[in-house]
């Protein structure tokens, strides 16, 4: 058994933790990809539909990592200074908006100090949201409601294109069900 012990943490990480976890994220993505199955099969014209993200899932980690990078107390005391609150804005294309607003909050190239702010941010976003569809921000963890993401953005981060006739959800729903 292989000892990874963290300076953060007084356990260690044992491999058996490891695959452990392992195990548990394999059994979530499964379970994703099934809601995934089923809601092609029932709406097979809605991208725009919301998916509850199933916990310890491989987006599930992402979106977590995407929560953190956006609780980051520098960020926090930015946001506060101008009267933004993150949670319920959307990332889209390096800029903020603000619920249902049609021009950002903030971008990249404005003076506002979000710049600093976002590389690892743009970077857990592409990972999610290769298509920049928009990626809400989500509320603090302590809130814990659960994490929602249209069905294209969902089929995108598992690889998946949106299909747009029958066969393609057909072939769509076909190699999911083989994982």
């Amino acid at each position: 058994m292989t000892d990874l012990t963290t300076n953060d943490s007084p356990s260690p990480i044992t491999q058996t933790t490891l695959d452990q976890g392992k195990t548990q994220r394999q059994s979530s993505d499964r379970q994703m990809l099934q809601t995934l199955i089923e809601h092609l099969k029932i709406r097979s014209n809605a991208p725009a539909t919301l998916l509850v993200i199933t916990p310890h899932c491989s987006l599930d980690c992402w979106l977590q990592l995407f929560r953190e990078a956006l609780n980051r107390p520098q960020l926090l005391v930015w946001a506060q200074r101008r009267s933004m609150r993150l949670t319920g804005m959307t990332l889209r294309n390096g800029a903020l908006y603000a619920k249902n607003a049609t021009t950002p909050s903030v971008t990249l190239s404005d003076d506002s100090g979000w710049r600093r702010f976002t590389p690892p941010i743009l970077h857990i976003a592409h990972v999610i949201d290769p298509d920049a569809i928009g990626l809400p921000c989500p509320p603090p963890k302590d809130q814990n409601p659960p994490l929602q993401l249209s069905a294209r953005q969902v089929l995108r981060f598992y690889g998946y294109p949106q299909p747009q006739n029958r066969i393609q959800r057909e072939m769509v729903i076909e190699e999911m069900s083989r994982l």
